[in-house]
This record gives structure tokens, C-alpha cells and sequence, in this order.
């Protein structure tokens, strides 16, 4: 347990200084910002997974995928960019629900 503890802070610290950049730069650069919490989320859960054994790698893998496709260049529809943030929430959060629950049973 203390292992997964260690992996908190830094997950932690990075949405808490994410958001706190999102609040005081310009608009414009929010959608950066966002893609690298992601990739940055998806390296901490990566380490995480492979520390503990976690089954969560798939869901660090989310993150990284998510971050590096807004990265990779301006989404012109907009609604495939929603698409691909809606997913990953779905995706990502269904994936840690049930390393949670399968945690939980051991």
C-alpha cells in the first residue's frame, strides 16, 4: 500500500499545478496544457502499474495515446476532440474502477 501512496503525491501535484496553469495563462494554451497532464498522468500511472503490479497499464496507456494525439496537431472538428476526451474518460476511469474493485477482492 505504501507503494500505490508514493505514486499519489506526484499525480496529485501535477493536476493541482495543471489546473493552476489552465487558471492563469491564456485561453489559447489550455488545450496544451491539458495534453501534457495527460502524457505526464499516463507516465505516473505507467510507473505505478509496473511498480505494483497493477493491471492499470492500460489505462496509463490511455493517457499517453489522449495527450499525444492532441499534441500531435490542431484537431480542426472540434467534435472529434470532444470524441477522443469523452472516450478517454470513459475508458480511463472504467479501467481504474476495476483495478480498484480487483484490488479491493484480493
Amino acid at each position: 500500500m505504501r507503494e500505490r501512496s508514493l505514486w499519489l503525491l506526484p499525480q496529485a501535484l501535477t493536476g493541482v499545478a495543471a489546473a493552476g496553469l489552465v487558471l492563469l495563462l491564456p485561453a489559447a494554451s489550455a488545450l496544451a496544457i491539458f495534453a501534457w497532464w495527460a502524457v505526464v498522468i499516463g507516465l505516473f500511472e505507467a510507473g505505478e502499474s509496473l511498480a505494483s503490479g497493477s493491471r492499470r497499464v492500460l489505462v496509463s496507456v490511455l493517457s499517453l495515446a489522449l495527450g499525444l494525439f492532441v499534441l500531435a496537431g490542431p484537431v480542426h472538428d472540434p467534435s472529434l476532440l470532444l470524441l477522443a476526451v469523452a472516450l478517454y474518460g470513459v475508458l480511463a476511469g472504467a479501467g481504474r474502477l476495476h483495478a480498484a474493485r480487483s484490488r479491493r477482492l484480493r
